[in-house]
Formats: C-alpha cells, structure tokens, sequence
C-alpha cells in the first residue's frame, strides 16, 4: 500500500542518490560536506511530495524517472534559499548557518583573499539551478512530456523572480504597501512555486485535462498563501531581532493598516532601519498585540485553508485517498489546524 510515510522514504532515497552523482559529476573539493547538510537536513520536501501526490492521483504510476522530476523540484528549492540567504545577507537561517556562512566558515583558510563565502554560495545556487534543470532534461519520459515539464517550471522560476523583485521594491517603503501588493508578493513568490507548479506538473506528466490546472491554481494560491502567512508570522520578532527585515509581510500589512499617519510614519521609520532598539521593539510588541495581528493572521491561515480544501474536494477529480494524504501533508504543515484539516 503506498502512504506518504513510504515516498518521503523513497524519496529521500532518491535524493541521496542523485546528491551523491551530483558531487561525482562536479569534482568540486568540499562542497559535499556543505552542500549536503543544507539541502538534507530539516526539509519539508513540500514541493516534492505534492507533486509525488498529484501524479498519483491523476493516475500515474510512479518509477525512477519520475522521483528524479521530484529531486530536481526540491534542489531548485534549495537554489531559491541560496539566493534568499545572499538577499537577506544575515548569517543565520532558521537557527542554522547560511550557505553563504558555511561556505565561509569551511573554507576560511583556503578562501582567496578577495573572495567571500557569498561569492561562492551564489554559484552553488546556480549550480543547483543548473543541475535540477539538467535532471529533467534527462529524464527517460517522453520528450513531449519533458518539454511541458520544462516550460511550466522555467514559466514558475521567471514568476518567482518577478515575485521576488517586487517585494524588495517595496521593502524600504511600508508605508506604500497594499493588500493587493501582499497579494502579489504572496502568489508570485510563493504560491505558484510551492504548491501551484508542484501540483500542476503532476496532472501535465499525466497529460491530464487543462481545466483543472486553472482549479490547481486556486487550490495552490490559497494553500500558499495560508503557508506563507504561517512562515512570515513565525519569523516576525526573529527577523527584527536579527536586523534582517528586507521585505514586507502580511503582519507588516496588518501592523500599519488602518493606522494614523503619524503611526504608520514611525512604522514604516523602523522597519525601514533595522537592527531595532528596545524602546522601539516594545513600542512595536504593544501595537502588535493591541491589533491582534496574531489572531488576525491564524483567521486568514484558516480561510485560506479550508476555501483550498473545498475547490480540492469538489473541483478536481483526484483519486480520494490521494486528496486525503494532501491533507495529512497540508495537517504537518499546519499543526495548529490539524484537527481541522483530517
């Protein structure tokens, strides 16, 4: 019986594999002990297991051409947090080191002197991107299939890039921001490539109807949104602590909506020059808590999550047991609406 638990197994498997030809393939001293813990360790594999999903659930049957798809989705993952550790320039990501600090720390007494760790996390990002593109490319599936494969994921990387650039326009500007900006930021940068593109690949490897990409791009748009919500509310006060605020969330939104002008002018003033002093951290804490961004944020999450699982349930024709095990993935996900997800 196939169950989420056995293609993670089989899929980490996978991955192990091609990581290992990868390193084989590029003959570059050091860079497994460093690139293997950032890609292995402490991954969701989101983007992967949906798609491993929605193959099946289209009617695919899955082989090793297939997971090789799967691994080259989440090393071009790992190829956008290498480029998001280079933008945000701090040297932690989710209490571990960067790639860029990594490289910098493994290589300090061989690094040229007018080299940093970041020049060489900048290539390895590339390398990534490089190498996950080339993984589709071989795939023994029909070329026809490939093809589609290639345009959808180039079409998503060009869209995250757009997505990306956006919100760095705007991240020395709060006070500008829109909810149809957040809106923008949320289904460019991270809908469309953590849940769209994943799932959508599943029904076009199984030349399935079209409609239902459009009905996959509402379901992915609100599971999305919902996750980056999570993942920005989650990282709010740690990204203040550590001075790496370079981008405008949904709290942020909810922080200075509706606010008076003069708020919404010192807002915007210490977000815009970060690290923050305690007197203004606390100033920002009672506004927070005053506004229930918290509470506001947790409503928005669930909204997003149950009006995904509604079109899931009643638009696409997915094989039943495959739209549950979407739910037990989306239930660890969101361990606080579990209960409700199941």
């Amino acid at each position: 019986m196939t169950t989420l638990k056995k293609i993670n197994e089989r899929f980490e498997r996978e991955l192990n594999k091609h990581l290992d030809a990868f390193h084989r393939d590029t003959r570059l001293n050091n860079w497994e002990k460093i690139i293997n813990p950032f890609v292995l360790k402490g991954g969701k594999r989101i983007r992967p297991l949906m798609f491993l999903i929605s193959y099946l659930g289209f009617g695919g049957k899955l082989n090793s051409d297939i997971y090789q798809i799967a691994v080259a989705l989440e090393l071009l993952h790992h190829c956008a947090l290498a480029h998001d550790d280079l933008i945000d320039k701090s040297a932690r990501r989710r209490g571990k080191l960067s790639l860029p600090h990594r490289f910098q720390k493994s290589m300090l007494r061989t690094l040229p002197p007018n080299l940093t760790g970041s020049d060489y996390a900048l290539l390895a990002g590339d390398l990534l991107y490089t190498y996950s593109l080339w993984l589709i490319h071989e795939s023994k599936l029909e070329r026809d299939l490939i093809n589609k494969a290639m345009s959808l994921i180039l079409n998503t990387a060009m869209i995250t890039i757009i997505g990306q650039y956006a919100e760095m326009n705007f991240s020395h500007h709060p006070e500008r921001i829109r909810r149809e900006n957040i809106d923008f930021f949320y289904g460019y940068k991270s809908a469309e490539y953590t849940f769209c593109c994943p799932l959508k690949l599943g029904v076009i490897l199984n030349s399935g109807a079209n409609y239902l990409l459009n009905y996959i791009d509402m379901v992915g748009f609100d599971f999305g949104y919902a996750y980056q919500i999570q993942d920005d509310l989650n990282d709010f006060w740690t990204e203040i602590d550590d001075g790496a605020i370079n981008r405008i969330t949904f709290p942020h939104f909810l922080l200075i909506n509706k606010e008076k002008s003069e708020n919404k002018k010192r807002i915007s003033q210490i977000l815009s020059n970060p690290p923050i002093n305690a007197k203004d951290r606390e100033w920002l804490k009672e506004l927070f808590d005053a506004k229930r961004i918290k509470e506001q944020c947790e409503e928005e999450i669930f909204n997003r999550i149950m009006g995904g699982l509604i079109l899931l349930d009643h638009e696409i024709s997915m094989e039943f047991k495959y739209s549950r095990m979407i739910r037990h993935l989306l239930a660890n996900l969101f361990p606080c609406f579990a209960s409700v997800i199941v």
